[in-house]
């Protein structure tokens, strides 16, 4: 018993000398790195980023901007009055529910952030209230 613990002993040791020995050099992180140390990798860096550049869409789908924040915003301010109205309640503007529910979920968020509108979520449902502002009494 104890020969197997002296073995295991000086296995465990062995491999912690490997490791050590693997490991890296420090990366100094306080320097500021010299890309010309490695040759080449400025041109390189510089022919990456230049590439495809004077094509402003190399893969042929087209960039659409179909979300529109403020958009979404009018559409659910017109939708609430100063009670509290369910999630689920708010209609959709477009024609794919699953975009369209996640959009006015994001402009929620905004909302919420600018003190627009409070969310209270109840179960699987959030309910959606204009903020209370000393202004509006």
């Amino acid at each position: 018993m104890r020969e197997s613990r002296a073995r295991a002993k000086q296995r465990k040791e062995e491999i912690r000398r490997l490791l050590l020995e693997a490991r890296s050099d420090v990366l100094p992180l306080l320097e500021e790195p010299n890309l010309d140390s490695i040759q080449g990798l400025l041109e390189d860096l510089d022919l990456f980023v230049q590439d495809g550049s004077q094509d402003v869409n190399p893969h042929g789908f087209e960039a659409k901007q179909e979300f529109s924040l403020e958009c979404y915003r009018e559409h659910i301010l017109s939708n609430l009055g100063w009670g509290m109205v369910s999630f689920s309640r708010i209609p959709p503007i477009g024609e794919q529910t699953r975009r369209d529910r996640a959009w006015r979920f994001i402009t929620l968020v905004f909302m919420q952030n600018d003190r627009v509108v409070d969310l209270i979520q109840e179960g699987d449902d959030i309910w959606v209230q204009r903020a209370n502002h000393e202004a509006h009494a």
